[in-house]
């Protein structure tokens, strides 16, 4: 995956809490396990199963690490994991 003006980037999900607080991090997406979204970090962290959801980060470093590009000004939308 490449980020706008064709850098690579090391693109990571969010892990929320049920307030949106981001909480953790993880490189690797979920799976879908008999139909069933699984990623067992997630699952670890937020103590059973997880959804996903849409949330929106402010800070630079958090949307260059869920994959926005450097240097974005503004708000920045992502998919993120989140408790059922």
């Amino acid at each position: 995956m490449t980020a706008a003006g064709g850098s690579a980037c090391a693109m990571q999900i969010p892990i929320v809490d049920a307030s949106g607080s981001v909480i953790a991090w993880t490189k690797q997406g979920p799976e879908f396990e008999n139909a069933r979204m699984r990623h067992r970090q997630a699952e670890q962290i937020l103590n059973g199963g997880i959804l996903t959801t849409v949330i929106t980060l402010s800070d630079g470093e958090s949307i260059a690490r869920a994959g926005g590009p450097r240097g974005w000004r503004g708000p920045w939308r992502c998919v993120a994991l989140c408790s059922e």
